[in-house]
């Protein structure tokens, strides 16, 4: 962890966290670039034998809708930032996420780029181990703490400076209540529709 955003490494996810100390006025800016070290996170999918599959090495974070050999599937992320290096009873003002979108030949772009893909970030109610967690084991979320997000304007769009600060203030502040955060699409139905960013890995 360090401290105030200067250079870093596009192609990782990133966590803005500013607070302060006993009502200061003023207030501290850290960034916690996503490592596997400071960071777990994992993607998950619902397509046939892919249901007890672990993905906690995946080089992206998914949330889609898509089809494989005439076969609608969805896929969903799980992921959480460490925040121990926060000083003990700081004040959370904002918290702002970095994702970088992952593009690759014929995988991995934002699809489609309008209002039908739209995507949230919910609140896991359960703990979760990165290299255990599937389809079938997948922890509980809460629906109602929820960030929504915008559909994508463009195939590669990066998002920058999504606000999620009622999710780190609750994990920050609960910690053996709020286990991290999962990406899901708004509406798992319907037409193909897909998210990928990359990961801590």
């Amino acid at each position: 962890m360090k401290y105030i955003l200067g250079i870093v490494n596009i192609g990782l996810m990133l966590l803005n966290i500013s607070f302060n100390l006993n009502a200061q006025s003023t207030f501290t800016t850290i960034t916690i670039e996503s490592t596997p070290n400071n960071t777990k996170d994992g993607m998950i999918s619902d397509f046939g034998p892919e249901k007890n599959m672990n993905f906690g090495n995946h080089k992206q974070i998914i949330a889609s809708r898509l089809n494989k050999n005439s076969v609608n599937y969805v896929q969903r992320s799980l992921f959480k930032f460490d925040l121990s290096d926060l000083p003990p009873n700081c004040r959370i003002m904002a918290a702002d996420l970095f994702l970088y979108a992952y593009d690759s030949l014929g995988y991995g772009n934002h699809l489609p780029t309008n209002g039908n893909a739209k995507f949230d970030f919910a609140t896991i109610l359960e703990d979760w181990e990165e290299n255990t967690v599937t389809w079938e084991n997948q922890p509980k979320i809460d629906t109602n703490l929820v960030d929504r997000q915008n559909a994508p304007t463009t195939i590669t769009q990066n998002y920058i400076n999504n606000p999620i600060t009622s999710l780190i203030r609750n994990m920050y502040s609960e910690p053996s209540k709020y286990f991290g955060i999962m990406m899901k699409l708004r509406t798992e139905i319907n037409t193909k529709k897909s998210k990928f960013f990359f990961s801590s890995d």
